[in-house]
């Protein structure tokens, strides 16, 4: 209908776009390129998405991207280093072969940096990563929200995009991944109180009531 020259999809849609491209043959006598591109999938052949759970979205925090991306299983780092940065294929077996942490610690930092259009915010996120996980610290660039005493975690959560669902939010509560002031969150429907507020490994909020 757009009469395009060409089209640019994840592999998924390979078969949508090959139609297209039938089509337009058929209705304007027009050839269409078809680009195709490799997707990111976990390791079981799920996307990258929110859905899933596993995003990284552009509006994240410097330490949010950093966070996700080391929360990335190991055997996904090799395909991420090949989509999601402009390194060669030879520098990427180099780095990989410095070990399953190193090799991610710089993929964290070189999509952080990309994402945010800054080589310092990369460098930033990795120093204050590995200083809170070997110190087991608070970040101090941690994000504070004012809340009402009455509020849901799991809304709270879910509202400032800490989880990507409530069924996510409830794996991670079954996972004991869910804590407040460092006392483990067990109840579904906990309300919120002033604290640090922290799911997973690398998502922290400052919670105050109002």
């Amino acid at each position: 209908a757009m009469g395009v020259d060409g089209e640019v999809g994840g592999n998924d849609q390979t078969f949508n776009m090959l139609v297209g491209r039938d089509l337009l043959k058929m209705l304007a006598d027009k050839q269409k390129f078809v680009v195709a591109m490799k997707l990111l999938v976990d390791p079981s052949g799920k996307k990258m998405g929110k859905t899933e759970g596993n995003m990284v979205a552009l509006s994240d925090s410097r330490q949010d991207i950093f966070g996700k991306v080391m929360s990335w299983p190991d055997n996904l780092t090799a395909l991420a280093f090949e989509l999601l940065t402009y390194l060669p294929q030879n520098e990427i077996k180099e780095i990989l072969k410095q070990g399953p942490r190193d090799a991610k610690l710089e993929l964290a930092e070189r999509i952080t940096s990309l994402a945010l259009g800054d080589k310092e915010e990369g460098k930033e996120a990795r120093e204050s990563f590995l200083a809170l996980f070997s110190r087991n610290e608070t970040p101090e660039d941690i994000r504070i929200l004012k809340i009402a005493k009455s509020e849901l975690l799991k809304e709270i959560a879910l509202r400032e995009g800490l989880v990507a669902s409530k069924s996510d939010y409830r794996r991670l509560l079954e996972d004991n991944a869910i804590s407040l002031d460092n006392e483990r969150v067990s109840d579904l429907k906990a309300c919120g109180r002033s604290g640090v507020l922290r799911i997973g490994k690398h998502r922290f909020l400052k919670l105050i009531i109002e």
